[in-house]
């Protein structure tokens, strides 16, 4: 984030004269305090290498398509360290350029073939005399030999287990966190993750502000009230969405909707929690102020949480007292009542008594 915000600040100052983005979307993720998209229109040369023509792309001068990792030469590393060589899965579908060649195009290499450049870096890495033989290894097994990261020895620090230093809160937290299908919004364009009911509330097609059923009461606010967020100069309109079990005093907004240039299907389907996000606090905003708009809002959902149709739980009777019928909703149907009068006279009470 660090180094995010200072590229900002370049371009603010007009010190960037060539920008290349290599994927990524920071023209709609990176935080609103830094107006990343704006400030790319400053910069004279500006390119963007990616799978979809998303909001960077269009703030960028440049687009380039960059085709899918199934589909082109590429290495990597485990979380151990170990290197692995990636091989395409698939012959590419168009003429756009993996990482690995657009970068070489960039630089100047001798070669710009994926297969080329990846070889020609390992040929040079393991120095090995007889390098096709060791080639034809990695290629069968999938990574590098002796490449592992060595073990570190690491100890807790004495003072782990005490408190920090104390900060001084007014106000609601909201914790911004990946939606749990579209995750930062990179797959916003995906039908099948959109219908995918999400934990707890079962929403589909959309995203909601999580509030505790208590906190909800004492701010005025019931499920499907769209409220207003307003936290360092920075505002959000948001219906929420009472969340039994949440945390009390916390908001949680899912990132990954309100995308501007999504495609056909991610475009324009829920808000943009990145409105609200600052590049001091990506992942916590404190002091947050909401208010409700008097605006409402219907969500699409696969079930409601414990949703019981109207009908009590447990329904409770005095001793003695006549057991009322249940004053829940009828039950609607396709098909119309039929009557049993025809029935033999000893399969009536089996009837009457459903």
């Amino acid at each position: 984030m660090a180094s995010l915000a200072a590229l900002a600040g370049d371009m603010a100052a007009g010190a960037v004269s060539h920008l290349l983005i290599l994927g990524g979307n920071p023209g709609y993720d990176a935080p609103a305090d830094l107006e990343f998209a704006g400030l790319m229109r400053r910069v004279p040369v500006s390119i963007h290498i990616g799978l979809h023509q998303d909001e960077t792309a269009a703030a960028a001068g440049w687009h380039l398509p960059r085709r899918h990792a199934l589909e082109s030469w590429g290495d990597s590393r485990a979380f151990d360290g170990t290197a692995g060589v990636r091989q395409p899965g698939a012959t590419p579908l168009s003429g756009a350029l993996g990482d690995e060649e657009a970068l070489a195009r960039f630089l100047g290499a001798d070669t710009q073939d994926g297969h080329e450049i990846v070889r020609a870096h390992w040929r040079n890495r393991l120095g090995v005399e007889d390098f096709d033989p060791a080639w034809r290894a990695i290629l069968a097994d999938g990574v590098v030999p002796d490449t592992a990261a060595p073990a570190l020895d690491v100890a807790l620090r004495s003072d782990w287990g005490q408190p920090g230093p104390g900060v001084a809160q007014t106000g609601l937290s909201v914790v911004f966190a990946p939606d749990p299908s579209v995750w930062d919004g990179r797959y916003a364009n995906n039908g099948w993750l959109q219908e995918l009911p999400r934990p707890l509330t079962k929403i589909v097609w959309d995203n909601a502000a999580l509030i505790a059923p208590a906190t909800a009461a004492a701010l005025g606010l019931k499920t499907g009230d769209i409220a207003r967020f307003s936290a360092a100069g920075r505002t959000l309109q948001a219906p929420v969405r009472l969340t039994p079990g949440h945390a009390p005093d916390t908001v949680t907004l899912p990132l990954g909707y309100g995308r501007r240039a999504a495609g056909s299907l991610g475009t324009g389907v829920g808000f943009d929690a990145y409105a609200l996000r600052g590049s001091d606090a990506p992942w916590v905003a404190t002091g947050v102020e909401i208010v409700r708009t008097g605006g409402e809002h219907a969500f699409v959902t696969t079930q409601d949480h414990h949703g019981m149709e109207g009908r009590e739980i447990v329904r409770v009777v005095a001793p003695g007292a006549a057991v009322e019928p249940d004053p829940g909703a009828p039950h609607p149907s396709f098909y119309p009542d039929y009557a049993y009068e025809s029935l033999p006279e000893k399969y009536l009470h089996v009837f009457s008594g459903l």
